[in-house]
């Protein structure tokens, strides 16, 4: 069985198994503790994870946190922020996978912050760390910056969830849809300058010395043009969301034909 586990290489028998475990055992422990000898000094064994880990954003792409074949146990921190104006509530979705469309990886858990006060989009802030444990456990929290609100997830069993071919085959699809992905994130990195952009003139709109120097009239066009191209860009990004969804549903239909 372990040697068609291993693709039918021989297996070395001159070695005792559990010699071998207790080595590995006693190796690990020493670099967990940072008490490594000078005879171990060229002697690593690390634990690193398999795909790279990450959470959704407003746009559906998926935001690496953790690069894959990073050494365990880890932490990683990154910073993101509201999406659009008086937004009051977000979703944390966690997912691991190289693709660009988190809808394309594989979903590991959400949780739901709330309780953040309304605000100008950009103007809420959250903080989202995720730590890998020496035992193999995802822990992933997120705090909302203002209130301090806090919420967080622990995925016990996330290594175990993929067998190595899902993995294996997972890479392949990243490989394979390498250049597609590339194009997705180029359209959405555009269709994200427009709408910062818009954003941008529509607060300027609303300021004072702005407000002196045109007529109201043509500062309540411009508004109104730029509510008008917000709500297309969201049109955009729902129907792109609908035709993946669409697409991903073809492909299997005709997976399962084979």
């Amino acid at each position: 069985m372990l040697q068609d586990f291993f693709n039918g290489r021989k297996l070395q028998r001159s070695i005792n198994p559990d010699e071998a475990v207790a080595y590995g055992a006693a190796l690990l422990a020493a670099n967990l503790t940072g008490g490594v000898s000078n005879s171990m000094q060229d002697l690593m064994l690390l634990e690193v994870t398999p795909l790279s880990l990450g959470l959704e954003d407003a746009d559906g792409m998926m935001g690496i946190v953790i690069k894959r074949n990073t050494p365990i146990p880890t932490k990683q921190t990154c910073n993101a922020v509201t999406a659009v104006d008086n937004q009051t509530s977000v979703w944390v979705s966690v997912y691991e996978g190289e693709r660009a469309k988190a809808s394309d990886n594989h979903f590991l858990g959400h949780f739901l912050i709330l309780g953040f006060p309304a605000a100008q989009r950009d103007e809420i802030k959250f903080e989202n760390t995720f730590e890998i444990d020496e035992n193999g456990i995802l822990h992933v929290s997120s705090v909302e910056t203002s209130t301090g609100n806090q919420r967080s997830i622990t995925i016990a069993n996330y290594k175990g969830r993929l067998s190595a071919e899902e993995i294996e085959r997972m890479l392949a699809e990243a490989e394979k849809f390498k250049h597609v992905d590339e194009k997705e994130r180029s359209r959405v990195a555009a269709l994200n300058a427009l709408v910062d952009c818009i954003y941008s003139m529509k607060r300027n709109m609303e300021k004072e010395e702005i407000t002196q120097k045109i007529s109201e009239e043509h500062r309540k066009n411009i508004l109104a043009k730029c509510e008008e191209t917000i709500k297309w860009t969201e049109t955009v990004f729902v129907r792109c969301f609908l035709l993946m969804l669409l697409y991903a549903l073809v492909i299997k239909g005709a997976c399962s034909l084979k």
